[in-house]
């Protein structure tokens, strides 16, 4: 069977759940620029890897969930945004959700890692970042973007997939030569989220509407032959030599 296109009810729906799933970090952020509500939010969301190594490991992945500034998006994340509301249109939610969080946990852990090894070794830069707050969306929706990239590599428009594979590429490495070692850091950090989401797509892929697939409708038909009757001394071969000798079958 081929792969059907869903309903476009479920698009709009899929649409909506990704205008929806990208305000809430801009409401996090904006409740956490609150007085009232500052320090609740900083609690639950403000991860370091200081706070995490005492304990509160419950702000890794809800630290993938605020923003660093509520009014204002930067021009790589705008542009992760464009990217990644098709994805979450066309793999839908749980995919999406899946890939984000795989991403944004992943690469945050090695560079936790990293980050601890250096500052034992003395390293002042990782010694200040051990207690640097790191939140933010930019990880996750790099992993995202990954993923989308391999899917469009599956579809018609896979052509688009290089430019959804170039763009990233370009903002996670431009300022590679020229930027502070935390900042080179901080795009390390999105390649490895990058490429998480697209070894998870790869691995998993939607095996759905858009991916193409070849199906036994696509394929040319092939005639089935029966083994039975190709067999010496069967019916069937027998009528096949003698209507190459001209004459007919012997009957037995």
């Amino acid at each position: 069977m081929r792969f059907e296109r869903p309903p476009a009810s479920t698009l709009w729906r899929r649409a909506a759940a990704a205008v929806a799933l990208g305000l809430i970090p801009f409401v996090v952020a904006a409740v956490h620029h609150r007085h009232s509500t500052h320090d609740a939010v900083g609690f639950l969301f403000g991860y370091t890897p200081a706070r995490f190594t005492h304990g509160a490991v419950w702000t890794l992945p809800l630290s993938a969930l605020i923003t660093s500034q509520a009014t204002r998006i930067g021009l790589a994340v705008g542009v992760m945004l464009v990217l990644v509301a098709p994805y979450l249109i066309l793999a839908g939610v749980p995919r999406t959700i899946v890939r984000y969080f795989a991403g944004h946990i992943t690469c945050t852990l090695v560079m936790l890692l990293a980050i601890v090894v250096s500052s034992d070794a003395g390293w002042a830069t990782a010694t200040r970042l051990y207690s640097t707050h790191d939140t933010g969306i930019s990880a996750g929706l790099a992993a995202v973007g990954g993923a989308f990239a391999v899917l469009l590599s599956r579809t018609r428009a896979r052509w688009l997939a290089a430019v959804a594979f170039a763009i990233p590429l370009y903002f996670y490495t431009y300022r590679l030569g020229s930027e502070s070692a935390s900042a080179v850091m901080a795009d390390v950090e999105h390649l490895i989220a990058f490429t998480v989401g697209i070894a998870i797509e790869w691995r998993w892929p939607l095996r759905a509407w858009p991916e193409r697939r070849v199906t036994e409708d696509d394929e040319p038909s092939r005639p089935r032959i029966e083994l039975g009757k190709l067999l010496p001394g069967s019916s069937h071969l027998r009528t096949v030599r003698a209507a190459r000798l001209g004459r007919a079958p012997a009957r037995r």
